[in-house]
């Protein structure tokens, strides 16, 4: 149960947890977004842009992490959004 409601000034890390709370805490979808917590973690959700996660994926990848994890990640952020978008912490990509 969370604390407070999400909204937009909500950070990517505590939407994540919230995420992975109602998602049953599945080790693969945690394992992708704590890449992203770690990298955007303290960033509100609304104020995350593609930008950043390409940013983050360009790291990652010159690191050598696999093509595989990057497409994980890259589900796992879907799926984050489509879950703050329902949740109304987010508004429409782009706005």
């Amino acid at each position: 149960m969370r604390d407070m409601p999400l909204s937009g000034e909500s950070t990517v890390a505590a939407v994540i947890d919230e995420f992975l709370r109602a998602a049953g805490e599945r080790r693969e979808l945690r394992s992708a977004l704590s890449h992203v917590s770690a990298e955007i973690g303290t960033v509100p959700l609304e104020r995350v842009r593609a930008r950043h996660v390409m940013a983050l994926l360009d790291r990652l990848r010159d690191a050598g992490l696999s093509a595989k994890r990057q497409k994980a990640i890259i589900d796992a952020v879907s799926s984050l959004y489509s879950f703050a978008l329902a949740e109304g912490s987010c508004g429409a990509a782009g706005s």
